[in-house]
């Protein structure tokens, strides 16, 4: 008798894997009330600046459609969980003021005498710590020397040690590796799954919003031209993005952006060998 998908769908456990990621995925919406109608002002303001863009174009009398890509953030289902970062001053003539204090504090010679003994103090500290673990930069080596001496180094035998090491990476490790793979690759051939995982957090995290608004935002700017209007935007920006600085732990963005350092100085290494491989061959 063949069997019909729903057996198959019972029989692979991965099936309610992904299911619950996508139902807990969902759920957590609850620590974002406030996406759903900030994806509805973006749709708005789209909408507006398309049409104050063939307004002004094609209209030569005054532009009577008020684009709602300058206004802020209003609508709410709900208190936002999450609190705001406030990097930037509340308005741009806040941050012009500021700007000039800074500017002031730069040239000033008591802010830079502090400046440069802070930095002395720091040194003395430093030096001081180094001091202290100048001990340890010895002991270690030498007592990692003594560990490697006394250990099995006979020809054909491993050490109690590396048997350990061995059947930790043979019986956890690798189960686990291989496990995630194979998830891996059940959600490349059923890609419901993680198209359902990137809309769901996509909304989470304001990120069509964003899109959104960009485009808002280009055609209300393409139209105007008012170049003022841009620091408004910058503290949209500023609010929708809250969610995710705040969600994602801090430890993530600090390995995610090592890994983009990572890539960057792989592509310039690269380019850089392949640039000598081409002189090379260009002499040969």
């Amino acid at each position: 008798m063949k069997k019909g998908i729903f057996y198959k769908f019972k029989q692979d456990r991965r099936h309610y894997i992904c299911g619950a990621a996508v139902l807990i995925s969902a759920a957590a919406g609850y620590f974002f009330p406030n996406s759903i109608p900030r994806l509805v002002e973006s749709v708005r303001d789209l909408l507006t600046s398309v049409l104050y863009y063939f307004v002004e174009i094609f209209s030569d009398s005054a532009n009577i459609i008020h684009p709602t890509v300058l206004n802020f953030q209003s609508l709410s289902f709900g208190t936002e969980i999450w609190e705001h970062i406030s990097i930037l001053p509340s308005s741009l003539e806040e941050f012009l003021v500021f700007w000039g204090e800074y500017i002031k504090l730069v040239f000033d010679l008591d802010n830079v005498v502090t400046f440069f003994s802070s930095i002395s103090d720091i040194l003395y500290y430093s030096s001081k710590l180094l001091l202290l673990a100048a001990p340890l930069l010895v002991l270690v080596p030498l007592k990692l020397y003594d560990i490697k001496t006394k250990r099995c180094t006979d020809r054909g035998h491993k050490s109690k040690e590396l048997l350990e090491f061995e059947s930790f990476i043979f019986n956890i490790v690798q189960p686990f590796i291989s496990r995630i793979k194979g998830l891996l690759k059940f959600c490349i051939y059923h890609p419901g799954y993680i198209y359902s995982l990137i809309i769901i957090w996509g909304l989470h995290f304001n990120l069509f919003s964003i899109v959104i608004s960009f485009f808002a935002y280009y055609f209300y700017f393409t139209a105007s031209w008012n170049i003022f209007t841009l620091y408004g935007q910058l503290l949209k920006l500023q609010k929708d993005v809250t969610p995710i600085v705040r969600f994602i732990p801090g430890i993530i963005w600090f390995l995610g952006g090592l890994k983009l350092y990572d890539i960057i100085c792989r592509s310039f290494a690269n380019n850089r060998l392949r640039y000598a491989e081409r002189c090379n061959e260009a002499v040969i």
